[in-house]
């Protein structure tokens, strides 16, 4: 059975294997523990990556008043993430635009 995600759960499952002296237990709980911090720093490293691409892109559309040419950037960066919107979406639906899953 595949070790809750739950990091209340899943420490008091560490907490448990340790008192009971469980070395199999809790290397394996460990390592899911690992693996949970590891996905998440994963996904942080994504999310900043795409902010430092978006960021300047968008504040560039916002303080032209969204014309089509600072639109232009943004898209680029949108594309080079695949989350590009419908060509005829307006600029707020571009600056406001969520990928699908």
């Amino acid at each position: 059975m595949r070790p809750s995600n739950d990091p209340t759960v899943l420490y008091a499952a560490i907490y448990a294997a340790d008192d009971a002296q469980d070395p199999d237990k809790l290397a394996q709980l460990c390592w899911h523990l690992y693996e949970l911090v590891s996905t998440a720093e994963a996904a942080r490293d994504a999310t900043l990556a795409a902010a430092v691409q978006l960021g300047p892109a968008a504040r560039a559309v916002v303080t032209s008043g969204g014309s089509a040419a600072a639109l232009e950037p943004l898209r680029h960066a949108l594309r080079r993430l695949g989350w590009e919107p419908p060509a005829d979406a307006s600029p707020l639906h571009v600056l406001a635009h969520v990928p699908a899953s």
